[in-house]
């Protein structure tokens, strides 16, 4: 599960203003359908030029490749209101960075307060805030995506951040929806491989999506089992990555450079 700390100060607003390569996939009318996951990554991998395998990779280590949804209670789901609660499970977990579960619980609601703007569900709001479950450090849907990473308060006025893809184009950046959640992966993994720091490599942008550089997310790695008493091998988004282009002839080597 992914441990950015990411703090943004933000009241609540309806309005958004688009910004960066992101905003390209929010200028059309037409509703992008898409019939399975294949065709998701697939469609994104192309557009991004992102290997497919490393996305198939990560969505497998932070959600088992769940499709979305996770807006239903169920195993470490928490309400996300609650967490922001004396009592709350984003607050014992964050003890001396409180802001930061109220920074995200800020962001949810403004993502929340997004109107659809094609479709079917055209005019109506995304979803109610006080109805959405999330991971204790209130990270969403198949890819595992946190709110505050996904728009901020400028000038008054909620913006989409430059990770932020509306790949299914319906007016809305959504992180339960795979499109979206996948697009927007890709986008973030192509500007830490850019970073000077990552010498152009994927291990490290994407152990920097993870937000540690420290073995075992990208490489995977032998753990000690207290419950069972043995050693058991942890697999990384390149195993699975690996595994995945094997059965699928899809660009697995370009994932160690």
């Amino acid at each position: 599960m992914r441990r950015h700390q990411i703090v943004l100060s933000a009241v609540f607003v309806c309005s958004f203003v688009g910004s960066s390569e992101a905003r390209r996939h929010r200028t059309s009318s037409a509703v992008r359908v898409f019939t399975n996951a294949d065709e998701v990554f697939q469609a994104v991998s192309a557009t991004y030029r992102v290997p497919e395998g490393l996305l198939r990779g990560i969505w497998n280590k932070e959600s088992s490749e769940l499709a979305g949804g996770w807006r239903t209670a169920g195993g470490d789901w928490f309400l996300a209101r609650s967490l922001i609660r004396p009592e709350g499970e984003c607050f014992k977990q964050y003890p001396q960075k409180r802001e930061r579960c109220v920074a995200h619980w800020r962001a949810l609601v403004a993502l929340c307060a997004q109107r659809y703007k094609n479709g079917l569900q055209k005019g109506k709001r995304m979803c109610n805030p006080y109805q959405v479950y999330t991971s204790y450090a209130f990270a969403m849907g198949p890819m595992q995506h946190e709110p505050a990473e996904h728009v901020e308060r400028v000038a008054g006025t909620w913006r989409y951040t430059d990770i932020s893809v509306d790949f299914d184009r319906n007016g809305v950046f959504d992180p339960h929806t795979l499109a979206d959640a996948v697009a927007a992966t890709a986008v973030e993994l192509k500007k830490y491989k850019h970073d000077p720091k990552s010498n152009g490599t994927w291990r490290w942008a994407v152990n920097r999506y993870y937000g540690s550089q420290k073995g075992g997310y990208y490489d995977g790695r032998w753990e000690w089992k207290e419950k069972t008493g043995t050693v058991e091998y942890r697999h990384g988004v390149h195993d699975y990555s690996i595994a995945w282009c094997k059965k699928h002839r899809c660009q697995s080597v370009q994932a160690r450079r």
